[in-house]
């Protein structure tokens, strides 16, 4: 107890400074911490119900998806995930961005959230 009354100054900065180091650090490290996953393209995503695939398929699957686009503050920006407002598109053999490469990893029935 004589240590954290001595050197309360030191602590109280060294707890800052790695307080700020991981707000910085948060999406590298995001890996590690909130499960989050890096596509080939440099796009981040996590499979939250479900699983990934242990191996991408081949042609002639499709993917039917909803999403739901919120923004920073937890808002919400386009809800189409409603009944009956399914997207559907052939499966990207060749990812043209961070969403295709990101709906490539998940599995049938899986949810998977990306970080734009």
């Amino acid at each position: 107890m004589n240590f954290v009354k001595k050197h309360w100054l030191t602590l109280t900065l060294l707890l800052l400074i790695l307080a700020a180091l991981a707000f910085f650090l948060r999406k590298p490290l995001g890996i590690w911490l909130g499960g989050w996953e890096k596509t080939t393209r440099g796009g981040y995503f996590r499979v939250v119900d479900g699983k990934k695939w242990d191996k991408m398929p081949g042609a002639g699957y499709h993917i039917v998806f909803q999403y739901v686009l919120t923004g920073p503050e937890g808002d919400t920006l386009v809800n189409l995930a409603k009944p009956c407002l399914e997207q559907h598109m052939m499966y990207p053999m060749e990812p043209r961005n961070e969403l295709e490469d990101a709906m490539q990893n998940g599995a049938p029935g899986s949810v998977v959230e990306v970080l734009i």
